[in-house]
C-alpha cells in the first residue's frame, strides 16, 4: 500500500496497533533538512525556516538547470509548479488579503480542474 498524504501529521495512521505518523514525520525530516521548521511560530523560528527554504531553493535550481520544463510521470514541471505558486500567491495575497479587483498575473498556472469547475 502506498499513502501520499501531505497532511498526515494532522492525524494518525495505525498499523498493527502502532501510530506510524511520528515515524513517518521523523523520516521525512531526516530526508529533507529544514522540513521540521514548517511549523515555526516565533520570529527566530520563522527566520530559520526562511533560511532553510532559501538554501534548499539554491540547491534545487543548481540541479535543475536545463530541466525546468521537464515533466516526470505526468507531474508538473518545475516551471509549471512555480507558475502555479504565482497564481496561489495572487489568489491569497492580492485577492483575499489586499482585495485587488483583478489579482491574477497572466503567468499564473491554474490547477488542472480550473476550467472543469467553470473558470475561464
Amino acid at each position: 500500500m502506498e499513502i501520499d498524504a501531505p497532511n498526515l501529521q494532522e492525524g494518525s495512521l495505525w498499523v498493527n496497533g502502532v501510530d506510524v505518523v511520528p515515524l513517518v514525520e521523523t523520516e521525512l525530516n531526516r530526508r529533507f533538512p529544514g522540513r521540521e521548521l514548517k511549523t515555526a511560530i516565533t520570529p527566530d523560528g520563522l527566520r530559520a525556516a526562511w533560511f532553510a527554504v532559501e538554501t534548499t531553493w539554491v540547491e534545487v535550481l543548481a540541479t535543475a538547470a536545463g530541466l525546468e520544463d521537464a515533466s516526470v510521470d505526468g507531474e508538473w514541471s518545475l516551471s509549471k509548479t512555480l507558475r502555479h505558486l504565482v497564481l496561489a500567491t495572487n489568489a491569497w495575497l492580492h485577492g483575499a488579503i489586499l482585495r485587488q479587483e483583478q489579482p491574477f498575473h497572466w503567468i499564473g498556472q491554474p490547477f488542472a480542474e480550473y476550467e472543469a469547475e467553470g473558470a475561464t
